[in-house]
């Protein structure tokens, strides 16, 4: 995730984790 703002930082985390897991599996 990028360091942009704290709020869109733990927001683009989620989604993140989210995308690689759906990727994943």
């Amino acid at each position: 995730y990028w360091n942009h703002e704290k709020e869109e930082v733990s927001f683009c985390d989620s989604v993140d984790i989210s995308i690689a897991v759906a990727t994943e599996k």
